[in-house]
């Protein structure tokens, strides 16, 4: 990425899930790539494509690497609201982030729930808070 305008994109739908069209400035011309993004769900395909778009070095982002539970988490809370929000954003990040933060969202198995309850069970809090931590999966 060359610098002078920011760069913009935009979703398109393929047999293969979405894509992202994006206008760079590459050597004082501006350029059209087209990047898969390896999704197809439409709100995980925004959320990649402006995260292409920060990038600075569209050319080297994967967009297609898979999401990640944290990803995943973080993204669904930024469109939750709730008023118990802090309280299950602070479950999650205490119990679930260190076990299946980095694995790929549709990786989570059984027993990483089973981790996660026995970690927040292990931790000495009440079985309500369990029940609230298990709901979430």
């Amino acid at each position: 990425y060359g610098g002078g305008r920011k760069p913009t994109g935009t979703l398109v739908r393929n047999r293969r899930g979405y894509s992202a069209e994006i206008w760079i400035t590459k050597d004082g011309e501006r350029v059209r790539i087209t990047k898969s993004l390896g999704t197809d769900s439409k709100a995980v395909a925004r959320k990649k494509l402006a995260r292409l778009l920060i990038e600075s070095d569209p050319m080297a982002f994967d967009a297609a690497a898979p999401e990640t539970f944290e990803d995943a988490a973080l993204r669904v809370y930024a469109e939750r609201q709730s008023v118990r929000l802090k309280d299950e954003i602070s479950r999650v990040e205490r119990f679930a982030l260190p076990v299946l933060g980095p694995l790929r969202a549709n990786a989570v198995a059984p027993r990483h729930i089973n981790e996660v309850l026995g970690a927040c069970k292990a931790a000495g809090k009440s079985r309500q808070t369990c029940q609230h931590l298990a709901r979430y999966f």
